[in-house]
């Protein structure tokens, strides 16, 4: 039976792109997607955390490639779909997942802060999107995840740009063979993701909310 359940998520013969891949929820996508039978392009601005997570998508019998990208530069991300489809040949999935997000109360945020943030969370997914979907429109098949939050339904205090950038940017082109999806997490406890209770009560109860408890690390941005 558990055979049978792995057989129907297999990702044997895919490639899949997941940007954010260093740490966090993307480092998990990543390894999963491996030991479900994909090869991986891992993605981040960090080299040396996404070729440590390579090396462990390797050790489980499976090819990776390191790409260091800022997914909010559209060159840069040009460059990355160019490289892994040398490397490939073919890109099945993309799992938009990189974000970053400043934790402080949408009157003490500067327009310039967020829009910085709305360019991590949201410009980059749809950048990264279209990029992609130029090589699979011409594969006619191939599958785009865009991992959102509970944010984008349940706006929490202090996540004044969170909420919209995980709202947004799917691309639709089901007439061409092409899928797009969202997944909706909730809080993850990464190692990027420091919470200090205490900090966190205080800044709650003073209406200040700048306790830093949410981070761009826990989505693997860097």
């Amino acid at each position: 039976m558990v055979k049978m359940i792995f057989d129907r998520f297999s990702l044997k013969g895919k490639v899949a792109i997941v940007t954010g891949a260093g740490r966090g929820i993307g480092k998990g996508i990543a390894l999963a997607f491996a030991e479900a039978g994909a090869d991986l392009v891992c993605v981040a601005r960090t080299v040396s955390q996404i070729e440590a997570i390579a090396a462990e998508v390797r050790s489980l019998g499976r090819k990776a490639l390191a790409i260091r990208c800022d997914v909010r530069d559209g060159k840069q991300v040009e460059d990355m779909v160019r490289l892994a489809r040398q490397e490939f040949g073919h890109i099945d999935i993309l799992v938009n997942n990189a974000a970053e997000g400043t934790f402080t109360a949408a009157m003490e945020m500067s327009e310039s802060g967020f829009e910085a943030d709305l360019r991590a969370s949201l410009t980059s997914v749809f950048v990264c999107s279209k990029a992609v979907a130029k090589l699979m429109l011409k594969q006619k098949t191939g599958s785009i995840i865009n991992i959102s939050s509970r944010e984008s339904q349940m706006p929490s205090l202090g996540l004044a740009c969170l909420w919209g950038s995980k709202s947004g940017g799917k691309l639709h082109h089901p007439d061409h063979g092409l899928g797009t999806g969202s997944l909706r997490s909730g809080k993850c406890y990464s190692a990027g993701l420091h919470l200090d209770r205490r900090q966190c009560r205080k800044a709650w109860a003073t209406e200040r909310h700048d306790c830093g408890c949410y981070s761009a690390e826990a989505h693997g941005h860097d």
